[in-house]
């Protein structure tokens, strides 16, 4: 697991902040205040910066665009997420000037913070870091990494997987009719009077339904 801290976070345009730039000392920091302050608007701030949902409603009132962005003093080198929300509804993600999915911020921001308080005590439910924290107790980052190496190079391999299975159990279902029909010359018409249909006869013959059946002479001999 990557070890780091939030260093600075910036602020601008979102609900009712204009723009805001926090820096936080090593230890603990104590954000105090009034109902209505602003205390948990930091919080929605920072979860927009490690890939929360992004919702348009927290875009200032009269403003295009909502924007933050979230130092982090991570070794080897420092770590910087911005995120902006537009009051149309679009949402883009940047890690170091890269601009990348709001997943993937997620992914690399996301194990940086935990938010503790009610109902977002959401994390340890997150598969993804239930194993990370199973293959960090055990000591198994060196062959989780080669484990993962060994899946992405049999990425390639499994790929046509789904495709082959699909003609496999086509081919279990033995020849129909469809099939096998616009392969063969059209059915020459033998009339109706049977009130028959001759093409659905000669769809039955090219199936090996009503196979000719040898006739047996119905006198003995020497009758």
């Amino acid at each position: 697991m990557v070890a780091g801290r939030l260093a600075e976070l910036s602020v601008r345009d979102l609900a009712l902040i204009e723009r805001l730039r926090i820096s936080f000392e090593p230890g603990l920091n104590v954000l105090t205040g009034e109902t209505g302050a602003g205390k948990s608007l930091l919080i929605d701030a920072l979860g927009l910066a490690v890939g929360a949902r992004a919702d348009t409603s927290l875009v200032r009132h009269g403003s295009d665009t909502a924007r933050v962005e979230a130092l982090f003093d991570r070794l080897p080198e420092p770590l910087i997420c911005v995120r902006e929300v537009s009051a149309a509804g679009r949402s883009t993600a940047r890690i170091d000037d890269e601009a990348v999915t709001a997943a993937r911020l997620a992914d690399v921001a996301g194990r940086l913070v935990e938010i503790h308080g009610q109902h977002d005590q959401q994390r340890l439910l997150d598969e993804r870091w239930q194993r990370e924290l199973l293959d960090a107790f055990g000591r198994l980052e060196g062959e989780r990494e080669v484990m993962a190496r060994a899946v992405e190079a049999c990425a390639p391999i499994r790929r046509p997987w789904p495709n082959l299975l699909s003609i496999r159990a086509n081919s279990r279902g033995g020849s129909s009719c469809t099939s096998i029909r616009p392969a063969k010359s059209p059915v020459p018409s033998c009339g109706s009077a049977s009130g028959r249909d001759p093409g659905a006869a000669g769809c039955r013959s090219a199936c090996g339904g009503n196979r000719p059946r040898q006739r047996r002479d119905q006198r003995g001999p020497g009758r």
